[in-house]
């Protein structure tokens, strides 16, 4: 995943490295921004419970997976010279209400696709789930230097013309 020939980008001059994970029953997105040396979480159901109690529900998770990412750094990246001290965390406030648990990977998807490190580009309202809901496969199959081949019974149920709302 993060080294191979297919990779347009080299790990070590990345500004933010995203890590969609699956914490305390829903998906959450965890961001190290190398630049700014901070550690966002998204956790779209919890949007409505404040920066301690978000980070009292994620700081365990947060420095396993620091940990991690160190570790494989380690081990793949040799002569990547990045100290992963000194992070701290940074509480980004999401304006939407708390989503079910059962979409919370479509939010993901959505903060992965328009969060640049400073902000969270196309908001997310109570009505979207059901937009990402539907353009989710479509995006994933029209990806650039997606190399598969659509089965014929997608083809025959999904309009692959209509990837927006």
């Amino acid at each position: 995943m993060f080294i191979g020939h297919h990779l347009a980008s080299q790990m070590e001059h990345c500004r933010m490295i995203m890590v969609p994970c699956r914490a305390a029953g829903n998906w959450c997105l965890y961001v190290w921004d190398m630049v700014k040396r901070e550690i966002h979480v998204f956790d779209p159901v919890s949007t409505n419970v404040g920066e301690d109690a978000l980070w009292a529900m994620h700081d365990n998770f947060v420095a396993k997976l620091h940990m991690a990412l160190h570790a494989c750094k380690e081990e793949f990246f040799v002569g990547w010279d990045e100290d992963f001290d000194n992070f701290h965390d940074h509480y980004l406030e999401l304006s939407h209400p708390p989503a079910a648990s059962c979409d919370s990977a479509f939010y993901v998807w959505h903060y992965m696709r328009w969060y640049d490190g400073e902000e969270l580009h196309k908001p997310i309202h109570s009505s979207t789930a059901s937009r990402l809901r539907r353009s989710l496969l479509y995006d994933i199959m029209a990806m650039k230097g997606n190399k598969g081949h659509i089965p014929a019974e997608l083809k025959e149920q999904i309009d692959l013309s209509s990837g927006s709302e």
